[in-house]
């Protein structure tokens, strides 16, 4: 792939979706695929950021077709109240983009990881946290499919 392109940049493991999109070039984004193990409670804040920031764009989902991500649900990654609220912002910018919830597929984490539980919010709030591992995709329904379903 380098090759076509030329050569990728150097890109750091904190860098944020929005600032890999932009070191990229990329305006369109078919498919994102995320499995972060436990910083799927930080995403909305790196988008969030202040503009001001490099790598902060709070429409960067706008240029996603279809995104996934694991989403650890144990109290091993989400152990406080702010990590449940990073989630709840996270899924509130995957719907301000237009993002809707297709499916979700459950998937075991680490016996270790298990032990921890469900974090009390998620309890109070009705979530059933399974196995602890859970995989959502989220996807943008075309405009020509809205318009043959009301056919």
């Amino acid at each position: 792939a380098a090759g076509s392109r030329g050569s990728l940049p150097e890109l750091e493991a904190s860098s944020s979706a929005a600032s890999v999109a932009t070191a990229l070039a990329l305006e369109r984004i078919a498919v994102l695929k995320m499995d972060c193990e436990g910083c799927e409670y930080a995403i909305s804040d790196s988008i969030l950021c202040s503009s001001a920031e490099p790598g902060c764009d709070r429409h960067f989902f706008d240029k996603v077709d279809q995104f996934t991500i694991e989403v650890h649900t144990l109290t091993a990654f989400a152990p406080t109240a702010e990590h449940v609220m990073g989630l709840a912002k996270l899924l509130w910018l995957l719907d301000e983009s237009g993002l809707k919830f297709v499916l979700s597929e459950d998937g075991a984490c680490s016996r270790n990881h298990q032990v921890t539980g469900c974090p009390e919010e998620f309890r109070a709030a009705g979530f059933d946290c399974g196995h602890g591992c859970k995989n959502p995709l989220f996807a943008r329904v075309p405009p020509t499919a809205a318009l043959g379903a009301l056919e």
